[in-house]
């Protein structure tokens, strides 16, 4: 079965599988030298192209570049925005039960590179859903675009999140 097709609903599911196909409104988020400087703090990141400019105007960026898993920062911090401005996040669109969620899978495909200043966007598209272990397991597929307005999309994320129902 691929990702972008969806099931029958089971009966002791708990996510939207109506969704399928739905994309979510866009949401700004401006990379900010701090914030990377912030995150790489925090997981230990210790390449000066994240922090300093002179090093990553060296290593043939224009300016200091987010690390590879920048990205969930911007992923989280929207979401929380989205909901501010009064727009439906996909966690809730789908309908995710924190409760009985687990995190399946996490990727990055990038194209290009997010540096500081740059105001990315991002949106995020219900792929699909599926059944696993005679219906105890039920994943739903999602992909994140984050897109600059001149340079297009520069990272997706494809992520696979689990609700166990047993």
């Amino acid at each position: 079965m691929s990702e972008a097709t969806a099931q029958p609903v089971n009966p002791r599911g708990v996510f939207d599988r109506t969704t399928v196909g739905i994309r979510t409104r866009p949401v700004s988020y401006p990379v900010e030298k701090g914030r990377i400087a912030f995150f790489c703090d925090v997981v230990g990141e210790t390449n000066p192209i994240h922090f300093d400019e002179a090093a990553a105007r060296k290593a043939g960026f224009a300016t200091i570049v987010a690390p590879p898993t920048f990205p969930m920062v911007i992923d989280l911090e929207t979401t929380n925005a989205a909901k501010r401005l009064g727009f439906t996040p996909v966690f809730d669109l789908v309908r995710c039960d924190l409760r009985y969620l687990l995190h399946g899978t996490e990727r990055y495909e990038y194209s290009g590179h997010l540096l500081a200043g740059d105001e990315i966007t991002i949106t995020h598209e219900v792929l699909g859903f599926e059944d696993k272990k005679g219906g105890a397991l039920e994943l739903c597929h999602l992909r994140a675009s984050l897109t600059h307005a001149e340079r297009g999309e520069v990272v997706a994320i494809r992520r696979t999140l689990v609700h166990r129902l047993a």
